[in-house]
């Protein structure tokens, strides 16, 4: 990147632990940032979660920033996309479940999902942890477990 980066020496920071740098990251990219996603989610509350989402994702993403664009498109490429994510939960919001009175009498939906959890070997548990709990793409995930993308790993 030709560009003088500000934010990179913080990003280098982050990369190497240190929280005091996140928080001046958030300091001053996080009130831009809210705004934004209040504009694309439409809801506050939802726009502040999906805020500490993002920062979270730096923290965990830190070391494999790539410098190919400004820090700044980066976290607001994060935003976007866990705006978009908080948009279609809120299109499809999830129903409570009652695991105590199912009505059919059959058991709890949550300890099929446990067993099959269970059934997979450390890498295929720590992928869908990367995608589906910390937000990370595809690629990023393959990267971060330096396994080929089109890899499907077998127990």
């Amino acid at each position: 990147m030709e560009e003088h980066d500000p934010d990179l020496p913080l990003i280098e920071a982050i990369a190497a632990g240190n929280r005091d740098a996140l928080g001046q990251l958030y300091a001053r990219h996080g009130l831009h940032l809210l705004n934004y996603l209040i504009r694309e989610i439409g809801e506050r509350s939802t726009a502040e979660d999906a805020l500490q989402v993002v920062m979270l994702a730096v923290w965990n993403g830190a070391r494999r920033f790539r410098r190919e664009s400004m820090t700044r498109t980066w976290l607001f490429a994060i935003a976007r996309h866990q705006a978009s994510k908080a948009r279609r939960k809120l299109r499809h919001p999830m129903l409570p479940i009652d695991e105590t009175h199912m009505a059919d009498g059959s058991e709890s939906p949550v300890e099929p999902l446990d067993d099959a959890l269970t059934q997979l070997n450390a890498i295929e548990r720590e992928a869908l942890e990367l995608v589906f709990y910390q937000g990370c793409t595809l690629p990023d995930a393959a990267e971060h477990l330096k396994i080929p993308l089109k890899s499907a790993p077998h127990s």
